[in-house]
């Protein structure tokens, strides 16, 4: 039984009862300055989408159903009030009202399935909070979680603050929380209206489902008096978003790219054709929403309120309807811009049509040029990029590599030399800047980008990619001795490679490399976990499919010709890669969180089914994989998962261990004599770890460089002593993730290591500074 107490009734108001009357301030503070006049208008006969309002006392009346005080709390105490509140919506009794809602809903007859949750407030703060609390769509059937959620977003830390400086105590928030039907929309955008002028914002499909940096404004000026254009700005929409379903008819039909938190929110990216306004034909037909409509609709607005306002407009099944307003709302500074006739492409010269705008560290060399695919927080990638496609992200994720292995370029916000994302880059070649401070809002959706060297440029126009590329094809004369069509030279340290995705096993530096030195299972296996959390159970049946997919990939490794080494290292994931909206915990340091094989004690059947996959592998291939166990902090760790292998009827497999915590150094002969094979040295944790910072931030770069002097010092010392030790106790011993730094490789082969893995693209460089180092031992 729920200690809370429940609401046993609600006082629900429909906009289509609202009656404007002489004195109306009783009702405007109950339902809100918006609704009220949105109800007003509806009376008028203006076109406005209906609805149904939670008045003003029934807010709060919730809120203190959750326990939630009405004493504002300190500045120093936002946070913890924030979540305190968050957690009392969440637990909120909602079963008595919730079929009242529903029930009044069916009622009005409002045949749209899918509904949007938006605040009307009352009083002063009707302009100057109207955009605080962001509004919620989902289904009907949905409504219990998406009321809580836009509740709770009232109480969050930024508006408490808000609150903390226009109210006395929480109970005068004046709120009211208006639901409205979300139909077919084909267009939307917003309208504002001065004494002067008009101004209004077009874009295809929903205007406020993306950030205001992702939006391409196509932006007309109008006279209020007679809605002569003044002046207009047309800017093609790279990114359109839609409610699930529901898709522009007269739009070309455009797969979505990526998907956002919101499952009834897809954002689509449109091609370059039908968004390219120098297409010889386009493909994007003129805006249904014609000057003269938005002037009509907008003098009716100005006759009955006589002040400026903002309106949230829709275009749905050929009508122009008043979505949601604002009164007293003055023009806004971003569009200003785009009140200027723009400038006339001028082509470009030399460096000329491309600026900087933004800066970071090179996590894997080469040039890119592409549109730029913005991924902001809460959204996911869902198709997969072209070599047109520069992908700009907060963080990569291991679940993406089948979507990436072809972009142009990565950009992301975290990370430094050494984080997993300048891994991912540099193993398929890509060119990558990572550690780029507020990259996704610098850089908008569709926006041209040159990426080199750790420098963002934003280029203005197709001509000016045009010329850069044109320069680009004049070809240079290769330098002495840069050509790869000599033979191999052979080496007795083994040349290994690691791969990110299995294409790159087939590739033409097969012929170069001895072995495959790391294979990261969960690389294999991301793409394929639809919702499963490694922090969760595993069961048989959810193992089947993703078993079936790791089988395939294996298959398709193993069945080269070539009989070469295989070291398969099982699946390892962090926290924070996890972003397909399954269970993971929340880890302050994931790095030092729950994985490796700690997460195989905890959730065994995750382990169990690598094995199993690996016991269907024909006897060759299976003989052919050294099976190698991550991020190993304890000889008990390694004990558990080597008798899980023994009961999978996998004894003769080779057990090797990842050496990548500073403890291995001083515990090798224990693990030696627990039936460890061989160490696979992980240079990137291994230097995080020995020096205590986390190699996922930008400002940590330095510390993760093997060039630096102290880090040198000290990353030699451990290594020495590793390989040293390894051969003392007859184990092999690998380094993986070894960079293009002919110092290093040197220094690997003069202590004896049993073998280098590097990068696909690093692999001939490697090969001659093994083969000169081993000539001078």
């Amino acid at each position: 039984m729920s200690s809370h107490r429940a609401i046993s009734s609600l006082n629900i108001v429909q906009l289509n009862q609202v009656q404007p009357t002489v004195d109306s301030s009783s009702l405007r503070h109950q339902i809100g300055e918006t609704a009220y006049q949105l109800g007003v208008l509806k009376s008028r006969d203006i076109p406005v989408v209906d609805g149904l309002v939670l008045p003003r006392p029934q807010f709060f009346q919730h809120c203190q159903a959750g326990l939630i005080p009405a004493q504002l709390p300190s500045e120093q105490t936002l946070q913890a009030f924030a979540d305190h509140c968050w957690t009392t919506i969440q637990r909120l009794n909602c079963e008595p009202w919730l079929s009242q809602l529903q029930t009044t809903w069916e009622m009005a007859r409002y045949s749209h399935p899918i509904v949007v949750i938006r605040p009307s407030l009352a009083g002063a703060l009707s302009m100057s909070a109207s955009d605080l609390v962001l509004p919620q769509i989902g289904a009907i059937d949905e409504l219990e979680t998406m009321l809580k959620t836009f509740w709770s977003e009232v109480y969050c830390a930024r508006n408490l603050s808000y609150w903390l400086r226009h109210v006395d105590d929480l109970a005068q928030i004046p709120l009211a929380t208006l639901i409205q039907p979300l139909p077919m929309i084909e267009q939307s955008g917003w309208l504002w209206i001065t004494d002067e002028m008009l101004v209004v914002e077009r874009f295809w499909g929903v205007h406020w489902a993306g950030q205001p940096q992702e939006m391409d404004i196509d932006c007309v000026v109008l006279d209020r008096q007679t809605g002569q254009r003044r002046l207009s700005r047309h800017t093609p929409q790279q990114l359109v978003h839609t409610i699930l379903g529901h898709w522009p008819r007269v739009l070309p039909t455009v797969d979505p790219l990526i998907v956002s938190g919101n499952q009834w929110l897809l954002p689509h990216v449109m091609p370059q054709a039908a968004a390219d306004s120098s297409a010889p034909t386009s493909v994007v037909p003129p805006s249904p929403v014609t000057d003269k409509a938005m002037h009509t609709l907008a003098q009716k607005l100005w006759s009955e309120f006589q002040q400026p306002l903002r309106v949230d407009w829709q275009f749905a099944h050929g009508q122009l309807q008043v979505q949601h307003l604002v009164l007293g709302e003055q023009l806004p500074r971003h569009p200003t811009a785009l009140w200027r006739e723009p400038e006339p492409v001028v082509p470009p010269t030399g460096d000329r049509g491309a600026v900087e705008v933004a800066t970071g560290v090179m996590a894997s060399a080469g040039q890119g040029i592409g549109r730029a695919v913005v991924l902001n927080a809460n959204q996911a990638l869902l198709s997969e990029l072209s070599d047109r496609n520069i992908l700009v992200t907060s963080h990569l994720t291991p679940e993406w590599l089948p979507l990436i292995r072809h972009a142009a370029g990565i950009v992301t916000e975290a990370g430094g030399v050494t984080s997993h994302a300048a891994i991912i880059a540099r193993s398929l070649g890509i060119p990558a800047i990572v550690g780029v401070n507020q990259a996704t809002q610098k850089i908008r959706t569709g926006s041209w980008l040159q990426i080199e060297a750790g420098r963002i440029q934003r280029i203005s126009s197709e001509q000016a990619v045009a010329a850069i590329e044109q320069q680009q094809r004049q070809p240079e004369p290769p330098p002495a001795g840069s050509t790869d069509q000599r033979a191999p030279r052979p080496t007795k340290t083994q040349l290994l490679v690691t791969i990110s995705h299995l294409t790159q096993a087939t590739s033409p530096e097969s012929l170069v490399h001895q072995g495959i030195g790391l294979l990261r299972g969960e690389h294999l296996l991301s793409p394929y976990l639809a919702g499963c959390s490694p922090w969760q159970p595993l069961s048989e049946m959810m193992a089947a499919p993703l078993q079936q997919q790791l089988l395939q990939q294996l298959q398709q490794i193993l069945s080269s010709p070539s009989d070469y080494p295989v070291w398969y290292r099982l699946a390892d994931w962090r926290t924070h890669e996890i972003t397909d909206g399954s269970d993971s915990p929340t880890e302050v340091n994931p790095a030092l969180g729950l994985h490796g094989t700690l997460r195989y004690q905890r959730f065994p059947g995750w382990l169990d089914a690598e094995l199993r996959t690996i016991a269907q592998l024909d006897l060759d291939q299976q003989s052919r994989l050294r099976l190698v166990f991550p991020f190993v902090r304890t000889i008990a760790e390694f004990e558990f998962c080597a008798a899980r292998v023994q009961t999978a009827g996998l004894a003769a497999l080779p057990l090797w261990i990842m050496a990548e915590i500073p403890a291995v150094i001083y515990a090798l002969p224990e693990y030696a004599a627990a039936g460890v094979s061989g160490i696979a040295i992980g240079l990137n944790d291994l230097i995080q770890l020995l020096f205590g910072v986390d190699r996922e931030q930008a400002l940590m770069t330095d510390f993760f460089d093997p060039s630096h002097a102290q880090v040198r010092s000290v990353l030699h010392g451990a290594l020495a002593q590793l390989i040293a030790s390894a051969r003392e106790l007859q184990l092999d011993c690998t380094v993986c993730s070894v960079p293009a730094d002919a110092s290093l490789i040197a220094f690997l082969v003069e202590c004896g290591v049993t073998g280098i893995s590097v990068n696909p693209s690093d692999l001939r460089f490697a090969q001659d500074v093994i083969a000169t180092a081993e000539a001078r031992a």
